[in-house]
């Protein structure tokens, strides 16, 4: 599957279907093989206005239960929900993209939602991103289900003019996580208005 130099947008504004899970996703990749999704800039998808409690946010970029994924120099901004999601995935590379003022505060549910949210899965490179301007985590890697994720690294990243630059939970520490599950290196947390780096061991 190849999506390339597409624009998404306006999607999902009002959904209402919470048991469905319909959350207006700009791009949803679910249960595939060999993904690439490059070149593309999804904005103003999710529900609006944002209703809560409701338990929905949009994502620019969703994608669930895949292997062998690219996602590149895509530009996703201005949602209600994430920027981009990479859940229960493996052998996943997240690369040089720009995340920027979407609307992450899901906190009347008791949830944060993440300019980039990566939960579950094994083996996910995220480097050279850019995550700025968003209301709620720039970064935000959990382990939501407790599925024993191991092989994340994050590399290269800046996480800037957040709520928070990073937002770490379900690891059973409120120190990083080991390296086994989570390997980091020369990313910058700087300048986010509630805190740069927040773990916590439950949430």
């Amino acid at each position: 599957i190849t999506l390339k130099n597409l624009i998404v947008n306006e999607n999902g504004h009002t959904v209402q279907l919470k048991d469905w899970e319909f959350e207006g996703y700009g791009i949803h990749v679910e249960d595939s093989k060999r993904v690439i999704i490059i070149n593309n800039e999804t904005y103003r998808n999710g529900p609006d206005p944002q209703i809560m409690p409701t338990y929905l946010m949009g994502t620019g970029i969703n994608t669930y239960a895949n292997s062998d994924v690219l996602i590149r120099n895509n530009i996703s901004h201005d949602n209600i929900g994430g920027g981009i999601l990479v859940e229960d995935s493996h052998n996943v590379l997240v690369d040089s993209n720009e995340v920027y003022n979407n609307d992450l505060n899901a906190s009347a549910d008791g949830w944060w939602d993440g300019g980039i949210w990566l939960d579950g899965g094994y083996d996910v490179i995220i480097r050279d991103n850019n995550f700025y301007n968003n209301l709620g985590p720039g970064i935000e890697i959990s382990n939501e289900d407790f599925q024993n994720p191991y092989g994340y690294i994050l590399e290269n990243n800046v996480s800037t003019n957040n709520y928070y630059g990073i937002f770490v939970w379900n690891f059973g520490t409120n120190e990083w996580p080991d390296s086994t599950i989570l390997q980091r290196s020369n990313n910058q947390f700087t300048g986010n208005s509630i805190q740069n780096i927040w773990i916590v061991d439950w949430y």
